[in-house]
């Protein structure tokens, strides 16, 4: 019963902190936004020079020759770039933590717009990999590395091994017949060079 009245006053306490936190509401009257009650606190506007820039982007976003200009573009630059058939001499495999589409999508707003365009971005060959642990659809940097650099999928918190070794299982992890063989070891199997930076 004790347990139960500290949990009660705990949940009262925080619901009392929190209510004197937040600010009030402003009235509808002082929103020189005219679109609702606290509009601007909730959704800071851009600096007007950057609005008025955006705004003469808009005035060609509008027109359909200006997606199409953009198509055509985009198919010449593929359609002129010379096919290499020749026996590339390095792979690199540029990863990014934690880069996904949607953080991609958000530095390009950040940077400038939908129709920016990152570094990478420009590269003439790329390509995406969908990767999860076995156990959990949102991955951890050790499930992920295990998925791009070794072609198999495994546990949350476990790298190098298949999904039969549980996160935190030291003596699973050490079990030989759950080591992956990684794309460096078969490139050395084969007299490549190989590194991480």
């Amino acid at each position: 019963m004790e347990i139960f009245v500290k949990f009660i006053l705990c949940v009262l306490l925080i619901g009392f902190v929190r209510s004197a936190s937040v600010p009030t509401k402003r009235s509808c009257s002082e929103n020189p936004y005219g679109t609702g009650c606290d509009d601007k606190r909730q959704h800071p506007r851009l600096p007007e020079d950057q609005i008025k820039a955006k705004d003469e982007a808009l005035t060609a976003e509008q027109t359909q020759d200006h997606w199409i200009n953009i198509a055509k573009k985009f198919v010449e630059d593929q359609t002129k770039r010379s096919q290499n058939k020749e026996k590339a001499k390095n792979v690199i495999f540029f990863l990014g933590d934690g880069l996904g589409i949607a953080t991609i999508t958000a530095t390009r707003l950040l940077l400038g717009g939908e129709e920016a365009r990152l570094s990478f971005e420009k590269f003439p060959y790329t390509g995406s990999s969908m990767t999860y642990c076995v156990n959990k659809q949102v991955p951890d940097s050790a499930c992920t590395a295990t998925a791009y650099l070794m072609g198999v999928k495994n546990n949350y918190g476990t790298i190098g091994v298949n999904a039969k070794v549980p996160r935190s299982d030291c003596l699973a992890g050490q079990d030989e017949t759950t080591f992956t063989t990684s794309l460096a070891e078969l490139a050395q199997k084969l007299g490549k060079s190989t590194g991480l930076v």
